[in-house]
């Protein structure tokens, strides 16, 4: 998992090649699927900082947001 985020970091644009969240309170959340695991990330532009939310197996990951 760490070295997708890894290779995320190096895109000019991550948020390109990941799947983007519907969110009811505005902020923009993205999903990574790593094997059987789904990260819920949200990415701040201005630094390229990768701010993990939320990880787990994927029967789990999509009934928080």
């Amino acid at each position: 998992m760490y070295q997708k985020l890894e290779e995320l970091c190096h895109l000019e644009n991550p948020a390109l090649t990941l799947k983007k969240l519907k969110s009811p309170d505005g902020v923009r959340r993205y999903s990574l699927r790593v094997g059987i695991y789904q990260v819920t990330i949200r990415i701040e532009q201005d630094t390229l900082i990768i701010i993990v939310l939320d990880a787990g197996h994927r029967k789990h990951a999509y009934r928080k947001y």
